[in-house]
Formats: structure tokens, sequence, C-alpha cells
């Protein structure tokens, strides 16, 4: 049998960790690192374990998809004309 901390076979199980490869978290998928990486925050609680709700993170949309939402009021309010 094993443990809470380990699937069948011997890896742990998925969740965030520490980036064994820089300064914040990975995601581990149960088999190996992903490229899903989160940086490090000064002040904030490090997590004790893997999470496991995926909701904690705010999405901040990127420039390109302001600019396509001004564009498609430019389109609306443009044909409306």
């Amino acid at each position: 049998m094993t443990s809470p901390t380990e699937t069948s076979d011997g890896h742990p199980p998925a969740g965030w960790y520490s980036d064994p490869y820089g300064n914040g978290q990975r995601y581990w998928d149960g088999t190996q690192w992903t490229d899903h990486a989160l940086a490090h925050v000064e002040n904030a609680a490090a997590p004790t374990g893997p999470s496991t709700q995926g909701s904690d993170r705010v999405y901040v949309p990127g420039p390109w998809v302001i600019v396509g939402g001004i564009l498609a009021l430019l389109i609306v309010v443009v044909s409306a004309l």
C-alpha cells in the first residue's frame, strides 16, 4: 500500500511544489515536471503541500486581449452609425 504522499509507482502525487529549477513553484503532473510555473511572491504564505485547487490564481489578460476587446468595441460602434 502506498502512503498519501506518493502514488503506486513511488512518485509524489500531482500538484504544485517548490521549483527545483528556479525560484517559485512548478507543477508536477505525477510523473514529470511540466512547463507550468509560478513566480515566487514575497510575503506570501507558502503552501505546505500539493494544492488541489487551481482557482487560487488570478487571470490577468495579456495586451492582445485588451487590444482585441477595443477593436471589437470599435467595430460595434462604427457598424451602429
